[in-house]
């Protein structure tokens, strides 16, 4: 049996890419629509609850898949979590942040097939984080954010 203290693991940083407003207003069609379905089958009433029922249902889902992304520190180093993919900041070789006006080209003609990706479409702001893992093929990490420096200086600690 160890007597050993084991630190525990401390954010360095970390946020949810919501989507913007602009992104989620759409989602207000779904409660007409789903109810202008249902209205020949049932009463108005009904309609409207199953369409009420039915926009709560999306827009938590759209909710629930925004991009995590989190810096943490632990006993023995640090990693990058972005959703449920890791790695270790010692195989991050260098962070850049990518300007507004190249988001389109980075996502488009300049995106290496094998990088790792995870986007926010409504979100401008991004980060590319270049690796030097020899066991691993993934060049970089492109990941949207709304707050590219807050990682940039996470990842530097």
């Amino acid at each position: 049996m160890s007597n050993s203290t084991q630190t525990p693991n401390q954010v360095i940083y970390r946020e949810t890419v919501w989507p913007s407003f602009a992104a989620v207003s759409p989602l207000i069609i779904v409660a007409p629509s789903f109810a202008l379905v249902v209205t020949p089958f049932t009463d108005f009433v009904v309609a409207t609850l199953v369409g009420s029922v039915m926009f709560v249902i999306t827009l938590l889902v759209v909710l629930s898949i925004a991009p995590k992304i989190a810096v943490v520190s632990e006993g023995r180093g640090a990693f990058l979590q972005v959703n449920a993919a890791r790695i270790g900041t010692n195989h991050i070789s260098s962070v850049e942040i990518i300007a507004k006006s190249d988001v389109r080209q980075e996502r488009g003609p300049k995106l290496d097939a094998r990088s790792f990706r995870v986007f926010q479409p409504s979100v401008a702001a991004m980060v590319k984080i270049h690796l030097k893992d020899p066991a691993d093929s993934t060049p970089y990490w492109l990941v949207s954010t709304r707050d590219p420096e807050a990682i940039k200086a996470a990842l530097k600690k």
